[in-house]
C-alpha cells in the first residue's frame, strides 16, 4: 500500500510539474517573440525616433480584425491550431509585464497614460506641458497576445503603433522558431495598415 501511495505521489508531482512547466516556457517564448517586434520596429514615417519605447501595459486586438495571413499549404495543419486559439481567445486582453529583453529603455502605460498619449498626440499641436516620458517618444507601440500552433513552432501576433494624427501603422506578424528562443519573420502577412 506504501508503495501504491508513493507512486501516486510521484505521479501527481510529476503531472504538476509538467503543468506549470508549459505556461513557463509558453511565457518565454511570447516575450521573446515581442522582444524581436521592440527590436528596431516599423514606423509609419521611417526610421525609428525613440529614445525610449512607450507600451501599452494591456494586449488589444490586431489591425485589421481578422489576420491577413496565407500560410504555405505545407503548414496549413499550424494555421489552423494557430486560428482555433485565434478564435478562441481574440477578444481577451492579457497584462503585459516588464519581461522584454531590448537594448533600448521601454516604459509599460496603464490606460489611463495610453488615453493620455493618444488625446495629446492626435491634437493638432502637442502641448509642451506633457509629460516628461512623452518627450523622449514619438511613438505609442501596442501588441496583442500571441497564438501558436500546437508545437509553438509558429506564431501570429500583432504590433501597432500610434505617433499622432492621422499617423501610426498596424501589422500582423507571422513568426517561426525553434525552441532556443530564436524567432523569425515569415513571409505569410498580405496586408499592412500605414497612416
Amino acid at each position: 500500500m506504501e508503495m501504491l501511495r508513493r507512486s501516486c505521489l510521484l505521479t501527481l508531482m510529476g503531472a504538476v510539474a509538467n503543468g506549470f512547466q508549459a505556461p513557463t516556457a509558453q511565457r518565454a517564448d511570447v516575450y521573446a517573440i515581442y522582444s524581436r517586434l521592440m527590436t528596431n520596429p516599423r514606423t509609419s514615417y521611417g526610421a525609428d525616433k525613440n529614445e525610449i519605447y512607450l507600451i501599452a501595459d494591456t494586449t488589444v486586438p490586431g489591425t485589421p480584425e481578422e489576420p491577413c495571413v496565407r500560410f504555405p499549404a505545407e503548414y496549413r495543419r499550424d494555421f489552423d491550431e494557430i486560428m482555433s486559439g485565434f478564435n478562441r481567445g481574440s477578444g481577451e486582453r492579457v497584462k503585459l509585464e516588464p519581461a522584454f529583453h531590448i537594448t533600448k529603455p521601454y516604459v509599460l502605460l496603464d490606460g489611463s497614460a495610453v488615453k493620455e498619449f493618444v488625446e495629446l498626440f492626435s491634437s493638432p499641436r502637442v502641448p509642451e506641458t506633457r509629460r516628461k516620458v512623452f518627450k523622449k517618444a514619438t511613438d505609442l507601440f501596442r501588441l496583442t497576445d500571441v497564438y501558436f500552433n500546437r508545437d509553438r513552432t509558429i506564431a501570429l501576433t500583432a504590433i501597432s503603433t500610434h505617433c499622432g494624427l492621422l499617423c501610426g501603422r498596424a501589422d500582423w506578424r507571422v513568426l517561426g522558431g525553434a525552441r532556443n528562443g530564436q524567432w523569425e519573420e515569415r513571409p505569410w502577412v498580405t496586408c499592412d495598415t500605414i497612416s
